[in-house]
């Protein structure tokens, strides 16, 4: 049965209900004007939906338990975006960010941060490829520039070690 109830503390839900429960698809607004359209189980956001965020963000994708779970796509107010796995409200396993200033990094992530083998490519065509661990650099990197030119760098935690050109 869909019904739509207005809550105390502001917040509004119309939709499908299960007896006292939103269940199925329905839209939750809360009083600070963010906004969720989607599925729900025993009054929780659980399945596929769209989260608007009031402060511009927009999350489509996969839920479970009120937390980011599967498959999802993020845009920031920013104009960063990020499409790919999540699990536990976080950014994990493989994803493609992109950044406002237009670099893009494919790879894997591990609790929002750029963790394990990834490649990177800059607006100006400058692009690397190694391991990331817990969001910085680790490892032999291979770096190419726009012109052509091409470096071996090894990273510890961020930090060159050796950089060797290469071509």
């Amino acid at each position: 049965m869909v019904e739509e109830r207005k809550y105390e503390n502001g917040d509004c839900y119309k939709g499908e209900f299960n007896g006292n429960y939103r269940e199925g698809y329905g839209e939750y607004t809360w009083a600070n004007g963010d906004c969720y359209k989607g599925e729900f189980k025993r009054n929780k956001i659980d399945g596929y939906g769209e989260f608007i965020y009031a402060s511009g963000h927009y999350y489509k994708g996969e839920f479970k338990n009120e937390r980011k779970e599967g498959y999802g796509e993020l845009t920031w107010s920013t104009g960063e975006h990020y499409v790919g796995e999540y699990k536990n409200d976080k950014m994990n396993g493989y994803g493609e960010y992109t950044w406002a200033d237009g670099t893009i990094y494919k790879g894997k992530f591990k609790n929002d941060e750029l963790h394990g083998m990834g490649e990177y490519t800059k607006a100006n065509g400058d692009c690397g490829k190694g391991k990331f661990v817990n969001g910085k650099r680790n490892g032999k990197f291979i770096f190419k520039t726009s012109t052509g030119e091409v470096y071996k760098i090894f990273y510890k935690n961020g930090r060159v070690i050796k950089r060797t050109k290469i071509k």
